[in-house]
């Protein structure tokens, strides 16, 4: 779900017709100096349409759950983050809903390209809906929230999760919390089953059981992880 440090993509067609009064940017140019490219190396432009305004917070969510760019299939070298994001953009100008493109740089390895929308009730949210390589039974789990903040991980989550608060940095970490106890307490009951586990992990056949119920729950709740360049975020740029 990653490319490298000069991103991109090509546009893709709208799920709705685009407007004639659709307006395509020139070559995007990063604060830093370098173009924005796709994974062909191709220079990237984006569809606007002058028409297109800012919307709520579920205006966003029903639009990103509506439509299939998180079914398109990631192929390194041909489609990755970048043309996700640029079809995402396309489509929601498309339908009449203002959308950026966001570049992001890490401190070390490749780079990644996400989308923002500046809604009218919770602000600038970051929508993220990168693909696999592989066909999912679930592909809504690549509808994602976006947490995005320098000096920290970029993270994802799915939009169930996200939405309850998707402009604070601390809601990613906290639901990264939840998964380490998960696999804390995943550990610590496979080591209560051991025949020489110590006493104090001890547990009944009928509280190994319990346990292992709560624990599926958790995960279920959790949904997905999502593996992305574990390195801090050093830059990110924003074209609308």
């Amino acid at each position: 779900m990653l490319i490298h440090a000069m991103l991109g993509a090509f546009c893709l067609p709208a799920a709705a017709p685009t407007p004639r009064a659709a307006v395509e940017t020139p070559w995007l140019i990063s604060k830093q100096g370098w173009r924005l490219v796709n994974a062909k190396g191709q220079p990237v432009t984006l569809r606007n349409n002058p028409l297109a305004r800012d919307v709520t917070f579920g205006e966003v969510l029903v639009f990103v759950q509506s439509n299939q760019v998180n079914q398109l299939t990631y192929r390194t070298g041909q489609f990755a983050c970048t043309e996700f994001a640029v079809a995402l953009h396309d489509q929601a100008e498309a339908s009449g809903i203002r959308c950026a493109l966001v570049g992001v740089r890490f401190a070390r390895g490749i780079g990644h390209a996400l989308n923002a929308f500046h809604t009218t009730d919770k602000g600038l949210v970051y929508i993220d809906c990168t693909g696999s390589p592989r066909p999912s039974a679930d592909p809504g789990r690549y509808d994602t929230i976006g947490y995005l903040k320098i000096g920290q991980p970029y993270g994802r989550l799915p939009l169930e999760l996200g939405a309850v608060d998707p402009n604070h940095y601390e809601r990613y970490t906290y639901i990264m919390g939840l998964w380490r106890w998960v696999q804390m307490e995943s550990q610590r009951l496979k080591a209560s089953a051991l025949p020489d586990a110590p006493e104090e992990l001890a547990l009944t056949p009928e509280e190994r059981g319990e346990r292992r119920a709560k624990l599926r729950a958790q995960l279920q709740r959790l949904q997905t992880r999502y593996d992305m360049n574990p390195h801090p975020v050093k830059t990110i740029d924003i074209w609308w």
